[in-house]
């Protein structure tokens, strides 16, 4: 656990069985009293309640036993709870005053409220009429002598012991006889030393929608002197069976349960003080482990969930820490940040490691990494390899070091156009990636295509070969009419029953080819049943009679195939095949008989035996690339299918980033006016063609005029791809581009033959397809925004409005962690101030971690935790001498000590906050 701030549900207002309005039974014996308090401990457990004060009517009397079964409590195993997970009880009392008004008092958490401190603050607020502890009951319950809250301050900072320890919340209710808020007492109210108040049980709901109370209580009514209180709902419990207990609780946040703690919250309400259970950063950094930095000693750092603040003198190693953390979490995927990232890393960290482990969605991810290796582990699962590019898209952190959200990109459109991305992530992440396959698909199919035209060559080719071969046989046939009928007969048909053997080689081939293709999906397919967790489901027995019938249609199909595969064979075919054979050796017995009775006609018979063999060579050549061919045949189709795939996903970018940009804007909290332009920005795609085929002189600007024309219409990338695909077509089947342009309707007035020619002998295929698959952009239209009637182009703004608009946005987005080292040197010091705001409210939404030497960002950021940097004791590296949060006193002195502007940032805060 961190030693910043978190949140406590809290529960103010609770009595005991010494309480004259106790409902339950009376505990007077110790062991009665540890008995009850081990009950009440265990209560808060169940319920969740984090912290109560004890406040019985003028009475401390059984503070202790609460607060000791709360430091004996053990958990199920019989184990001591943690310090930080015991239940915080603090001491304190209800207070009947006579300004008349009720008021709640509670001490420091750790005060020891021993016999003597007892009888101190008793006297201090004038309490004479107290029972002694071994009373079942307190005294009677006398309006206390105080006409105003401020005195009850006076009367107990005047005991030694007491002064600082303690703090006052007046009852806030809209009326009655014991409120401070009632006619008649805004004056009360508007000097009060108080700093927040209570309500008793369910009083909020009737309050929170009650316009003049929320004025007063939100400083909103001159009256009551414009002060801004805390408020908190209290249960009043004061039942034996805790029924009541945490009823109506608040969340509140402190580092260590003290008045000044309280007082704090109080001060920092929009930040510290919530009605509702909070919600927390969904991806936080929680720890971080570095070991061999030459720049920071080893360190082992506990971040909160919320706002993080290293500070420190120059070089103490604040920087680094957050290099160092940048780094393990991918931000050298950017390569306009590599280098320096790189360089930085090379030069201090050597063999050494950084571990940071951060909590996503309640699932624990270590990512580690040094020079040599980078490795991730996820929940219970094994450590394995990882990539920059993979961490940035789990974790999704924005990170920034010094001055690089104004000194570094000048062009914030890069900048912007990755925050932009980053807001519809996964979306862009997966348009890119099917992007990306096409492009290779793409690529996969016109060589396919290449190949199918080669093949459809060969087919021709090979067709008038036989032809010619056929004609040859049939001429040589004609020439053995002087042959006897019987033997002529037997000659002749020898063509024939060659032609029966490669039908019978044919089938056998066609026959295989299924064989082995059935085989190739029976090893290679996924056969296995339909895998899931049932914990990860919602409707178990009803995916699991899903899951049972997909598993029985796979199982069939696997049947199917594998009663396939058996029929590849069968008794009837192969009975059929004998017949055949059978006839054809019966044949070729007869052949050799009237080969060897015709003498005469011996080398026309061999002519005709040599024909034939080419003629088989020919014919099975031919047809097992028919074979092929026929599997290709829509592969032109294809490849145009897949270029009009490419241009849908272009849009669907394109419509996704548009709605980012409705987002972003509204983020920049109406700083910034974005307008993304049409998919109609080619100029790359032109530049990189005209760096190809520049040829003679005058070509780039004809060339250039050419694609002008092209893309007057309003389908840009359709009439870029019949330019592209015309070309392709003329080059892979020997045709003139000029002819093919106008096949396809394009426009042409510019180019000459000499031109086309050029093209021709520039570019091959491969080239073609790269200049295709480049896909037009957009471009981002930047306005800053002074005031609704003030508008400027972006890049006109100074550096520091371009920064606080860039991190306004980067504050109001709900991602990973938000990383920056000194934002103050990106802001004009006005807008300091706003993002201060700003950090308030964001730190619900992301984690923030900063460095800053600006006291104003730690303090009225109200930062969570506070690190503390500084030099170790022989200067050679940086160590952490001090965390928690500003209301630990040494805190408050390290900002004061080193910050800039340290005293004046908590004068800036007592001004604001008028204490």
């Amino acid at each position: 656990m961190d030693k910043g701030a978190r949140y406590f549900k809290c529960d103010f207002q609770v009595h005991t069985p010494r309480d004259l309005q106790f409902s339950g039974q009376d505990y007077v014996s110790d062991a009665d009293r540890i008995a009850y308090s081990e009950r009440f401990i265990k209560a808060c457990r169940d319920k969740r309640i984090d912290a109560v004060a004890i406040t019985d009517h003028h009475d401390l009397c059984f503070y202790n036993y609460i607060n000791d079964a709360s430091n004996n409590e053990k958990d199920i195993h019989g184990h001591p709870i943690s310090e930080h997970e015991r239940i915080v009880v603090f001491p304190g009392m209800e207070l009947t005053l006579d300004v008349p008004c009720q008021a709640l008092l509670i001490f420091d958490a750790d005060l020891v409220i021993d016999d003597e401190t007892r009888i101190k603050i008793y006297t201090a607020l004038g309490i004479s009429d107290y029972t002694s502890k071994s009373e079942a009951k307190t005294g009677p319950t006398n309006r206390l002598a105080f006409k105003s809250i401020n005195d009850v301050y006076d009367a107990l900072n005047g005991v030694k012991e007491l002064k600082g320890r303690f703090i006052i919340f007046p009852n806030i209710k809209d009326g009655g006889t014991s409120t401070i808020i009632r006619n008649g007492f805004h004056n009360e109210y508007a000097k009060g030393l108080f700093v927040g108040g209570y309500l008793d049980r369910g009083l909020y709901e009737s309050h929170k929608n009650n316009t003049g109370w929320n004025n007063v209580i939100e400083g909103r009514v001159s009256a009551y002197g414009n002060r801004s209180i805390g408020f908190f709902q209290t249960s009043d419990n004061r039942t034996d069976t805790f029924e009541h207990l945490g009823i109506s609780a608040t969340w509140v946040k402190w580092s260590t349960p003290t008045a000044e703690g309280l007082r704090q919250a109080c001060l920092a309400k929009k930040s510290r003080i919530l009605q509702d259970e909070p919600k927390l950063p969904s991806t936080r950094i929680s720890e971080v482990r570095i070991l061999g930095s030459s720049f920071l000693k080893d360190l082992e750092i506990k971040f909160n969930p919320q706002f993080n603040v290293c500070i420190g003198g120059r070089g103490a190693g604040k920087s680094s820490l957050l290099q160092y953390i940048s780094w393990a979490l991918g931000k050298d995927s950017n390569e306009e940040k590599k280098t320096d990232l790189e360089t930085f890393i090379s030069n201090t960290l050597g063999t050494g490691t950084v571990e940071v482990t951060i909590i996503k969605t309640g699932t624990t991810h270590i990512i580690r990494r040094s020079i040599n290796s980078y490795e991730i582990k996820i929940g219970n699962d094994d450590w394995q390899p990882t990539n920059s590019q993979n961490i940035v898209s789990i974790i999704r952190a924005d990170s920034f070091a010094q001055k690089e959200l104004s000194k570094h990109e000048k062009d914030k459109t890069a900048q912007l156009t990755r925050i932009i991305e980053n807001a519809v992530n996964s979306g862009v992440e997966s348009i890119k990636r099917q992007i990306n396959e096409n492009g290779n698909r793409i690529k996969e199919v016109a060589a396919s295509y290449e190949t199918y035209l080669s093949n459809l060559k060969s087919s021709e080719d090979l067709k008038t070969q036989i032809e010619s071969i056929e004609e040859q046989i049939k001429s040589l046939n004609e020439q053995l009419s002087e042959v006897p009928s019987g033997d002529q007969t037997i000659i002749k048909n020898n063509s024939l029953v060659a032609n029966e053997k490669l039908i019978i080689k044919s089938s056998e081939a066609q026959i295989a080819a299924l064989f082995n293709q059935i085989g190739n999906i029976l090893t290679n397919g996924n056969f296995n049943g339909l895998q899931f967790d049932s914990e990860n489901v919602k409707n178990t027995e009803e995916i699991k009679k899903y899951a049972a019938s997909h598993d029985e249609i796979v199982k069939n199909i696997k049947a199917a195939l594998d009663d396939a595969r058996n029929k590849a064979s069968s008794s009837v075919l192969v009975a059929d095949k004998k017949v055949l054979t059978d006839l054809h050796v019966l044949h070729d017995a007869e052949y050799v008989e009237a080969k060897g009775r015709q003498t005469k006609f011996e080398q026309i018979i061999k002519e005709l035996e040599e024909l034939r063999k080419r003629l088989a060579v020919l014919i099975e050549d031919r047809n097992r690339i028919l074979e092929t061919l026929e599997s290709e045949k829509g592969v032109r189709r294809n490849l145009q299918k897949l270029f009009y795939q490419r241009h849908q996903l272009n849009i669907s970018l394109h419509t996704l980033i548009n709605s980012a940009v409705a987002e972003i804007c509204g983020k920049s909290e109406g700083s910034l006016e974005i307008e993304l332009t049409p998919l109609d920005n080619i100029e790359h795609i032109v530049k990189g063609f005209l760096a190809k085929v520049t040829g003679s002189k005058g070509q780039p600007a004809r060339t250039q005029s050419f694609f002008q024309t092209l893309l007057k219409g309003e389908n840009t990338y359709k009439e870029l791809l019949k330019f592209w695909f015309s070309i392709y077509k003329a080059q892979t089947e020997k045709l003139k581009i000029e002819n093919i342009i106008s096949e396809y309707g394009l426009q042409n007035a510019s180019l000459l033959e000499t031109d086309f020619e050029r093209i021709n002998e520039s570019l091959n295929t491969s080239a073609i397809i790269d200049f295709a698959l480049e896909l037009p952009t957009y471009d981002l239209k930047l306005l800053y925004c002074k005031d609704p009637s003030n508008k400027i182009p972006f890049e006109d703004a100074s550096y520091g409005q371009q920064a606080g608009s860039i991190l306004t946005i980067l504050l109001n987005q709900e991602f990973g962690p938000l990383i920056i080292d000194q934002p103050e040197d990106d802001l004009d010091n006005k807008v300091i101030h706003q993002i201060t705001e700003n950090i308030v409210s964001a730190k619900h939404k992301r984690q923030l971690i900063f460095s800053s030497h600006n006291a104003n960002i730690a303090v009225n950021g109200d930062a969570e935790l506070i690190l503390t940097f500084d030099h170790n004791s022989d200067k050679s590296a940086g160590e952490i001498i001090g965390s928690g949060s500003i209301d630990k006193d040494e805190i408050k002195l390290q900002v004061k000590d080193i910050m800039e502007g340290g005293v004046i940032a908590f004068e800036m805060r007592k001004t604001k906050y008028d204490f």
